[in-house]
């Protein structure tokens, strides 16, 4: 990658960190993004501002973007099992 480019990627990064929390819907967005720092964020995000009741809400979408994850370590596997184990009635 060159050099220019992994500098803006840096600034994008660091503009993303800056929005703090996002809404919820922005987040369901931003995990379509290609760059896995940004979907990290968003996974963030929707730790935070889903309960496990809004989560149920989601499953659909979110499944379906975990099947586009290129890895199976990713934040999103690692919030849908955390969350499912801790709570099976109500996640999953």
């Amino acid at each position: 990658m060159l050099k220019h480019q992994r500098r803006r990627w840096k600034e994008l990064h660091q503009l993303v960190e800056e929005w703090g929390e996002i809404s919820v819907t922005s987040a369901l967005q931003l995990l379509g993004c290609d760059d896995s720092y940004i979907r990290s964020h968003a996974v963030r995000c929707l730790d935070a501002l889903c309960s496990d009741r809004s989560l149920r809400l989601y499953m659909l979408q979110l499944s379906q973007t975990l099947k586009r994850e290129p890895y199976f370590d990713s934040a999103l596997a690692r919030l849908l099992l955390r969350r499912s184990i801790l709570y099976p009635a109500r996640v999953g």
